[in-house]
């Protein structure tokens, strides 16, 4: 990780996958220089990868990053696809399962 690097922290994209698209898209404007970012949900991701696919980024070059990696909860079907092909900046995808995960939130 570079030292100098900025955390610009927790972005609120609670409202689904349109806020996420609008949020991102904002996000590459004001900071084209982003090259990790973590989307907490599939719906959220949906909207991430629209955003970074449609500012021509979300990319890589059969595993190499071009642009970012982007991570994400859930693993769906959607991101299922995107993580497994080579040219797709989603990377990561952690599953839950789903009937313990809200388990454990709630104790």
């Amino acid at each position: 990780m570079d030292p100098t690097a900025t955390d610009l922290g927790c972005l609120d994209v609670s409202k689904g996958t349109d806020q996420a698209k609008q949020v991102v898209t904002d996000l590459m404007t004001t900071h084209p220089e982003v090259n990790l970012i973590y989307s907490e949900a599939s719906g959220q991701t949906i909207g991430t990868m629209a955003a970074l696919e449609q500012a021509g980024r979300g990319k890589m070059d059969n595993g190499k990053p071009l642009t970012e990696i982007v991570a994400s909860v859930d693993f769906d079907e959607t991101e299922y696809k995107q993580v497994y092909d080579p040219n797709s900046s989603l990377k990561f995808s952690m599953g839950l399962p789903p009937v313990e995960t809200p388990r454990a939130v709630l104790t």
